[in-house]
């Protein structure tokens, strides 16, 4: 089954790749995947729910998690980083770990996600390779990174106050080809590749999900693999 078609051949002779991009806001020399996301939507509508190890549960809204994200980026240009810096994320699910990531796509950063579960060793491996200037990690895992292998670390304790106060609103200046993220594979067959993916992504994604998989609005997506895997 193919979405709401009975074939792969039905769905192909109704639909062509090219129509994807009639389902987003953005268009080639204006598209970014933050904006897509999360700004279309209704503001008080869930976007993500996490349930956690231990069974307790979040729930975060698009609008919660638009304006954190322009709070962050707004933060991050403070600091100095500009577009097309890498930023590594190492954190499980949290709220930390979407604005920051939201926030690092709408800016024209690229992340460049990193499982928690990470020795020195596949840290500063994905630190060397992506070239990230700032490390986002969570407060345990601080020294697990060697001084001087990126220029900042972020605890997520901290990130909230970090950028508390900053402005909710931020205008991306990505297009549909600018880097969003670089995504590691797990390294069975050699050393781990970087897998670049461009704002672009998300529209083949989007649409696949919609005529293929078959998910429509108001559906549950459960997604339980790690963010570091490029869920």
């Amino acid at each position: 089954m193919v979405g709401e078609y009975e074939s792969w051949e039905i769905f192909q002779k109704n639909y062509k790749l090219s129509d994807r991009w009639q389902f987003f806001d953005g268009e080639k020399t204006s598209f970014n995947i933050a904006h897509e996301c999360l700004d279309r939507y209704p503001k008080d509508k869930t976007a993500v729910n996490i349930i956690h190890a231990k069974g307790d549960y979040e729930s975060f809204t698009f609008g919660q998690l638009s304006r954190r994200s322009s709070q962050f980026a707004h933060a991050m240009e403070k600091l100095g980083i500009k577009r097309e810096d890498r930023i590594i994320l190492m954190m499980n699910p949290c709220l930390e770990f979407y604005v920051s990531f939201y926030g690092i796509l709408r800016m024209g950063a690229v992340a460049v996600s990193c499982s928690p579960l990470f020795g020195p060793e596949a840290i500063e491996y994905r630190l060397n390779k992506s070239n990230a200037k700032v490390a986002i990690v969570e407060d345990d895992a601080k020294n697990l990174l060697k001084p001087g292998v990126v220029e900042r670390v972020i605890c997520s304790g901290e990130l909230m106050g970090l950028i508390e106060g900053e402005k909710d609103h931020y205008t991306p200046k990505t297009t549909m080809d600018s880097l969003a993220f670089m995504q590691f594979s797990s390294g069975t067959t050699g050393e781990p590749k970087s897998v670049n993916y461009s704002h672009r992504s998300v529209g083949i994604v989007a649409f696949r999900m919609k005529y293929v998989v078959g998910i429509r609005p108001g559906d549950i997506y459960l997604c339980p693999s790690s963010p570091a895997w490029g869920h």
